[in-house]
């Protein structure tokens, strides 16, 4: 199976040195879009087109945001990140801070 698709000669040509594709299948990894796209049903789809749901553009940009790092298991990490972020912001405004 071919790193791309027929056709895509001058993206191999440009980007060869990027392309590692026989060492990653040596170690079972993927070198196609089937697991980004598996990923992206879901993490996107099943969670955002459940029966009776709307949301918004930020509210589902906050709700995907939020499942990706939950999903990944960096939610500890960039809440740690967002509440250093939160808590300079309001020390440079003179707030009282975040708890």
């Amino acid at each position: 199976m071919p790193c791309v698709e027929d056709g895509a000669g001058g993206y191999v040509r440009t980007n060869r040195g990027r392309m590692h594709c026989r060492a990653l299948r040596d170690e079972k990894l993927s070198v196609g879009s089937g697991v980004v796209e598996a990923a992206n049903k879901t993490m996107v789809t099943q969670r955002m087109k459940r029966s009776g749901m709307r949301w918004s553009i930020d509210g589902g940009q906050a709700i995907l945001t939020f499942r990706s790092l939950a999903q990944s298991g960096r939610f500890d990490a960039a809440w740690a990140q967002l509440m250093a972020h939160r808590k300079a912001q309001f020390a440079a405004d003179g707030g009282p801070g975040v708890p």
